[in-house]
C-alpha cells in the first residue's frame, strides 16, 4: 500500500509540475514572440500601399494611420505611404498578393469592394485580372464605416432622389470597377434612375472640378470625400440625395438609404449583401504569407491606434469619423461572401455588371 501511495503522490506531483510549466509557458511564449516582433521591426520601414490616387479619402486615411500607427507596434517602425491606383485597387491587390514582401513590411489599403472579390467581380468585372484571394489576406481592420452617397451640384434642378428617377442626370465616374459606376448601374436597373455616366475621371478631385465647371451634375462618392470638401459644406454647394449603407450613417441621419426605397425584397437582400463593403470602408490588409505573430501584433496595434485621440482628431479634419471594425470581423464578412449561394451571386453580379 505504501508503494502504491508513494507512486500516486509522485504522479500528482508530476502533474502539478507539468501544469505549472504550461501556465508559465503561455505568457513566456507570448513575451518571447513580442520580443521577436519588436526585434524584427526595430529600425524597419513599413510601406503602406494605397490602391487609390493621392488626394482622396483613402489617401488621407492612410496618411493619418501612418502618422500614429508605429508607436503601437513593437519595435516602433516608421511608415512611408505609396499610392498605387488602378482598376479599382486591383493593381495594388495583385501586387500585395504576388510581388510584395510577405514579412509584414507591406500593408495594403484597398477600396471596400475587395471583400466581394472574386465572387461578384465588382472590382474586376470579369475576374480575369484578379490574382488574389480575399480569404487569404491578413485583415487588420477598417477605421471607419462610411456609405457611398449620391451628390449633386447645388445649381442642378435635382432636390431629391425622386428627381433623378424622373429626369436624366449626368454623373461622373472613374472606372467601370469603381462604385461611382457600379452603384449608378444598379440604381438605373433596380430603382429606375436616369443616370448618364461619364467615365474616365482620375479621382475625386477631378470630379469635384468637373462639377464646379458644369461638365457633370453629380457623382457617387464616399461620404468622407464630401465632408473633406469644407468649402462645399460651408457654402452648401452640394446636395446629398441618397446613401447606400445598410443603415443611415450617423453623420447624415436625414438622408434615406436605398434599401428603404426599394420595394422588392430580393433586391433589398442583394443590396444588403453589397452594402457590407460600407461597413469596411477602409480595409487594411497584409499579404497571406505574413508570419502569424506579426499579423497578431499589427492587429493589436491597429485596435490600439483606433482609440488614439490624436488620430481621431486628425481623421476628423478629413471628414473621416473613426468608427472601427476589427480585422477579425472583416475576416468573417469575407468568409460569408465566399459562401453565398450561387443563384444570389449571379443575380447580384448581373445587376452590378450588366452586359
Amino acid at each position: 500500500m505504501r508503494g502504491m501511495d508513494r507512486h500516486r503522490t509522485l504522479k500528482i506531483a508530476a502533474a502539478a509540475l507539468l501544469g505549472a510549466a504550461v501556465l508559465l509557458s503561455g505568457p513566456a511564449r507570448a513575451q518571447t514572440q513580442q520580443d521577436a516582433v519588436a526585434q524584427f521591426y526595430k529600425g524597419k520601414t513599413i510601406r503602406l500601399i494605397v490602391g487609390a490616387a493621392a488626394g482622396a479619402a483613402y489617401d488621407f486615411m492612410a496618411r493619418v494611420l501612418a502618422t500614429h500607427y508605429g508607436k503601437y507596434i513593437p519595435g516602433h517602425p516608421t511608415f512611408v505611404v505609396e499610392n498605387m491606383p488602378g482598376a479599382g485597387s486591383i493593381v495594388m491587390l495583385n501586387y500585395l498578393a504576388v510581388r510584395a514582401p510577405q514579412d509584414g513590411t507591406a500593408i495594403g489599403l484597398s477600396l471596400g469592394g475587395v471583400i466581394h472579390e472574386p465572387r461578384l467581380n465588382a472590382l474586376s468585372r470579369d475576374g480575369k485580372n484578379v490574382q488574389f484571394d480575399a480569404t487569404k489576406f491578413g485583415w487588420l481592420g477598417s477605421p471607419a464605416q462610411q456609405p457611398l452617397i449620391y451628390v449633386v451640384w447645388h445649381q442642378t434642378p435635382f432636390q431629391t432622389f425622386a428627381d433623378i428617377q424622373k429626369q436624366e442626370a449626368t454623373f461622373a465616374t472613374t472606372s467601370r470597377s469603381g462604385d461611382n459606376f457600379v452603384i449608378p448601374v444598379f440604381t438605373n436597373q433596380a430603382l429606375g434612375t436616369k443616370l448618364k455616366l461619364v467615365q474616365g475621371y482620375k479621382g475625386v478631385n477631378d470630379i469635384f472640378h468637373a462639377m464646379e465647371q458644369g461638365e457633370v451634375q453629380g457623382t457617387g462618392m464616399i461620404l468622407a470625400s464630401l465632408l473633406a470638401k469644407q468649402d462645399w459644406i460651408r457654402d452648401r454647394k452640394a446636395r446629398v440625395l441618397m446613401q447606400f449603407g445598410a443603415t443611415r450613417n450617423r453623420l447624415i441621419p436625414d438622408v434615406p438609404t436605398a434599401i428603404e426605397v426599394l420595394q422588392d425584397e430580393k433586391t433589398k437582400q442583394m443590396l444588403r449583401i453589397y452594402a457590407q463593403k460600407y461597413a469596411t470602408t477602409y480595409p487594411f490588409m497584409l499579404p497571406s504569407g505574413t508570419p502569424p505573430e506579426r499579423l497578431r501584433a499589427l492587429q493589436q496595434a491597429f485596435d490600439a491606434a483606433m482609440k488614439d485621440e490624436a488620430l481621431i482628431a486628425d481623421a476628423r479634419k478629413f471628414g473621416i469619423d473613426i468608427d472601427p471594425v476589427r480585422g477579425e470581423e472583416i475576416e468573417k464578412i469575407v468568409a460569408e461572401v465566399a459562401k453565398l449561394p450561387g443563384d444570389v451571386v449571379e443575380q447580384l453580379r448581373g445587376l452590378i455588371n450588366p452586359p
